[in-house]
């Protein structure tokens, strides 16, 4: 999981390890890289507004890379979520 806000990290923590999950968690596009060039892993889950590589960026990267192309690749919804629930 690619994400830079810890709260927002342990609340998709909590729901994806209750699934059995098991997170690896990177707080940049650039260490998600790092982390994906050591590690395997099975999916990526991004924050859309990661710097200094944004998660458009990293995805791209990711595509071009053979060793990566086929690592299911997901945006966030936490950042497009209301202000305000009603």
């Amino acid at each position: 999981m690619v994400e830079d806000d810890k709260f927002i990290l342990s609340v998709f923590s909590c729901l994806l390890q209750a699934e059995g999950a098991e997170i690896v968690w990177a707080k940049s596009g650039q260490e998600a890289l790092d982390k994906l060039s050591r590690e395997k892993i099975d999916v990526v889950l991004s924050d859309r507004l990661i710097s200094p590589i944004s998660s458009d960026e990293l995805f791209k990267i990711m595509h071009e890379d053979q060793e990566l192309t086929n690592v299911p690749k997901s945006l966030s919804p936490i950042r497009n979520a209301p202000k305000k629930m009603k």
